[in-house]
Formats: structure tokens, sequence, C-alpha cells
């Protein structure tokens, strides 16, 4: 089971950073109901029907949040610019949680990204709620070749 690994994964840090990233977890678990809790890329991840939606880590001076993306960071350039940032992570002090609303907020924007990128070529098609939960999942005529 992915929790599991997921709680094998806090252990490792000491009680005031585990503490930290324990509550982020907590609000991505509060805000997807519906995902599955994976280990991708030897990080915490949250997939809703196998989509990778955000995940998070700690360091040893910082702990991070990956919204799988750089364009997160550019929508919510404002909100994000006191976090230091890399392409595809969002680093905050490794005793203190990230903000709850901020938090959400990447989960909803990264969930309109997500909705944005179907239909897929081969003619997937998905679009979830702003909670994770799966609206649409058919199979459409794949897009023609330009």
């Amino acid at each position: 089971m992915a929790a599991t690994s997921v709680n094998s994964r806090l252990k490792e840090f000491d009680k005031e950073q585990r503490a930290a990233l324990q509550e982020v977890r907590q609000v991505i678990l509060e805000a997807l109901p519906t995902c599955k809790e994976v280990i991708k890329y030897g990080i915490p991840t949250y997939e809703i029907e196998g989509v990778a939606v955000i995940g998070f880590d700690g360091f040893k001076n910082h702990n991070s949040i990956f919204p799988y993306g750089s364009a997160i960071n550019q929508i919510l350039s404002q909100e994000l610019a006191k976090y230091p940032q890399t392409k595809g992570s969002i680093h905050f002090d490794k005793e203190k949680a990230f903000p709850k609303g901020l938090l959400r907020r990447i989960i909803k924007e990264r969930i309109k990204l997500i909705n944005e990128s179907y239909p897929r070529k081969n003619g997937e098609y998905l679009q979830f709620s702003n909670n994770g939960t799966l609206k649409i999942k058919e199979k459409r005529k794949p897009l023609a070749k330009r």
C-alpha cells in the first residue's frame, strides 16, 4: 500500500520537519479525496486516474512542493514570489507548514491545467472537478494529424 510507503518516507525526518510535511499531506488528502497516494520519482505523489497532480518531499535545508510543471509557478507568480522556486518545485521552510489556502489554490490550478491537457492525441478524454473527482472519462475520435 502506497500510504505505508509515504509513512515510511515521513519517518525519515525529525519531528518538526515531519510535522510540516504531514500538514501538507493532510491538506492534499482533504483537497483530493479520491486521489491515490504513491511514491513517484522517489517522492510522495498524489494521482487521480493515474495523472500526477502534486507531490512533496523534505530535504536537508527546506521542504518542497512539486506541482509537476512550471506553469503553476507562472500562473501564481505573485502569490509564490516569496518562495524560492525551481522549474518544477516550490521550496518552503522545513519546519513550518506551507500555507493551506495557497496549497489548495495550487491544487485547483493544477486540476485546471490537467483538464486543459485533454483530449489526448489518442482520443482519451478525462475531466475532473476541482476536488479531483472524475467527471468524464471517455474515448473520443483521435485528433487528426496536421
